[in-house]
């Protein structure tokens, strides 16, 4: 995590308020927050420090919650338009012919290709 102040309130609060377990508490952090962008994390620590949520597993739902919603954003700017038919060419079915008319067309009136 980036040296925010919000960062430091967090984990000082973690690590006086779960004292026992606050190096499993870390743990926690440290393994979620690899994979995840700055802006993320930093949006979810402000968001426990705001809340007074201190604990690791609060963290990493907030943080779960924030890339979801950062994905969802994402696919409403770029729709997938993958397998996007107009509607007046969805019932129109392509003729399926003989190869043998492809070669017919390509060789003409001639034995030769021609191309």
């Amino acid at each position: 995590m980036k040296e925010t102040e919000n960062a430091k309130i967090l984990l000082d609060r973690i690590r006086t308020e779960k004292s026992r377990y606050c190096k499993d508490q870390f743990g926690v952090i440290i393994n979620i927050a690899e994979n995840l962008d700055d802006k993320t994390i930093l949006e979810a620590v402000d968001y426990c420090v705001k809340m007074k949520l201190w604990s690791a597993g609060i963290l990493k739902d907030a943080l779960e919650y924030f890339s979801q919603k950062k994905l969802s954003i994402v696919d409403k700017i770029f729709p997938d338009t993958k397998d996007y038919i107009p509607s007046k060419y969805s019932n129109v079915k392509p003729q399926i012919r003989d190869i043998s008319e492809y070669c017919k067309a390509l060789k003409g009136d001639k034995d030769t290709w021609k191309n």
